[in-house]
């Protein structure tokens, strides 16, 4: 019928009066979405409504039983309140939003199998018919166009908040591990996320806490699951462990931005068939550190990318504003309630609101779905900060990466080469052997700092007799963690496993220089 003003008016009456003498959705599905198809040669349709979460759902499909075609299109139509026309090539997809006295309450979408230029009466007609269906659907609640804002509980020290548009980029947030760390992850998708996937990547997270699995591995699973889920699913994976005033942030895949406040070790590369997601680590010290990672629309093009990038960043940039310290209580008063908010959950929420208004005022809130902000408090005082690690090839690096964060911020250069020559030494033969997990451990001394890493295999490091032995695998051995260090030897531990520590002494080397 294509767009005969005359059909297209035949088509918006009829569809006015069925709607009309029934009063009720099930005409949608029944004649109006059918009708809809056969008059525009299309080759589907879909409805959908608000959600009571806010969030986008499918309720009527034309052929029945279709699979859900929540694409780019119709999302973007609900979140934006704006149509969306096909473009000159490829299959052709509209989706118009569905009003009701000023708010989205849905949208209304159609697909071709192959071009389709929508003019001008085809336009009006889907708008009329739009119109039509949102006065008759059932009471859904409106789809709100900003972000809605939510800070997730946490570990004392540690601050995670979230911004979400409905149908957009959801934040997933676990409890405490067995290590005391917490997990907060960014989720996407340009279909939007259904509750089967959703669960699927929420089975990863769970297995990545028990086992204390690095984001980076995290981002690499993630990306080799999606293809079994039939929706690629993207964002990012935040680790923050309060005891030690840590964060680590990896991508999931491409379309999410991550920046960081400054300093820290790492790039976060997004995963690729040949290489892990980049990681990045930031330690806290006197001042808070954060995370911040935003979801774009996949169809957003890589300038959109680098500039909602660089917003974040500028934001970032900005010393972090901590809470006001609150005076100390006077004698005799009661302790503070249990569940009194945590400077770094506030921090957390207000960075997030800092970020939302700054890509607003440049113009970039449109093309992003979901914001995740994680905030690690200041800890001046920390001597001793640790990282626990699975037992894969990767732990090496990362475990190398964490220690030359930990070094204490007065180590000069020299210094910083010979700990992360003994580091080295360490990670690998406990990598080599260890059944499943390797800690590593800086801890600042007067004297310098003591560097140690604990496995969970009894066999202790000897000086090798020969070439293939132990230590020897490495080429260098314990000769050479010798010429590095100080002092070094091995503990074992009472639940079995042992403790290889070294210790460098460059603060009183320094001393005895300058007396000299």
């Amino acid at each position: 019928m294509g767009s005969d003003p005359h059909a297209l008016l035949a088509l918006v009456a009829g569809a006015a009066e069925r709607l009309a003498a029934t009063g009720r959705d099930a005409a949608v599905t029944a004649d109006v979405l059918p009708s809809l198809v056969r008059a525009l040669a299309a080759r589907g349709a879909v409805l959908a409504l608000g959600s009571a979460d806010g969030d986008l759902r499918v309720v009527a499909t034309e052929p029945p039983g279709a699979p859900p075609p929540l694409d780019g299109t119709l999302v973007r139509a609900a979140r934006d309140g704006v149509a969306q026309w096909p473009g000159g090539t490829g299959p052709g997809r509209a989706a118009v939003p569905l009003l009701r006295e000023g708010e989205v309450v849905g949208a209304l979408g159609l697909s071709w199998d192959g071009p389709h230029p929508a003019d001008g009466p085809e336009r009006h007609a889907l708008g009329a018919l739009a119109a039509l269906v949102a006065a008759v659907a059932p009471a859904p609640s409106p789809l709100g166009r900003g972000l809605r804002h939510h800070a997730h509980p946490a570990p004392a020290g540690v601050g995670v908040a979230c911004a979400a548009r409905p149908g957009g980029a959801r934040c997933a947030v676990s409890a405490p591990g067995a290590h005391g760390d917490a997990f907060a992850t960014l989720l996407d998708s340009p279909l939007g996320l259904g509750s089967a996937p959703l669960d699927a990547v929420r089975g990863v997270l769970a297995l990545a806490r028990r086992r204390s699995t690095p984001p980076a591995l995290v981002g690499k699973a993630v990306a080799e699951l999606a293809p079994d889920l039939d929706a690629e699913v993207f964002g990012a994976h935040v680790e923050a462990c309060p005891d030690s005033a840590w964060l680590a942030v990896a991508p999931l895949d491409h379309a999410v931005v991550v920046a960081t406040t400054p300093g820290g070790e790492g790039d976060p590369r997004p995963p690729a068939a040949d290489r892990l997601a980049g990681e990045r680590l930031l330690l806290a010290r006197a001042e808070p550190v954060a995370v911040a990672a935003a979801a774009i629309d996949p169809g957003a093009d890589a300038g959109t990318a680098q500039a909602v990038h660089d917003v974040l960043a500028g934001c970032l940039a900005r010393p972090l504003r901590p809470a006001e310290a609150q005076p100390e209580p006077p004698a005799g008063a009661p302790a503070p309630a249990a569940g009194a908010p945590d400077p770094a959950a506030d921090l957390a929420l207000d960075l997030a609101h800092d970020l939302e208004r700054a890509l607003a005022a440049a113009g970039l809130d449109a093309p992003v779905r979901g914001l995740l902000v994680v905030v690690a408090s200041g800890r001046p005082d920390l001597r001793r900060r640790g990282r626990t690690l699975p037992s894969s090839p990767v732990a090496a690096r990362l475990g190398r990466q964490f220690v030359a964060a930990a070094l204490p911020a007065d180590a000069p250069p020299g210094v910083r080469d010979e700990v992360s020559l003994a580091a080295a030494e360490l990670l690998s033969n406990a990598v080599r052997h260890a059944h499943e997990q390797v800690e590593v451990v800086v801890e600042d001394e007067p004297d310098g700092l003591l560097l140690s890493v604990t496995d969970d295999d009894e066999r202790v490091p000897e000086p090798a007799a020969r070439a293939g032995d132990g230590w020897a695998e490495t080429g260098r051995g314990l000769a050479v963690l010798a010429a590095l260090v100080d002092e070094h030897g091995t503990t074992p531990r009472p639940g079995g496993g042992k403790e290889v520590w070294a210790r460098v002494r460059w603060r009183r080397r320094t001393a005895g220089a300058a007396r000299a």
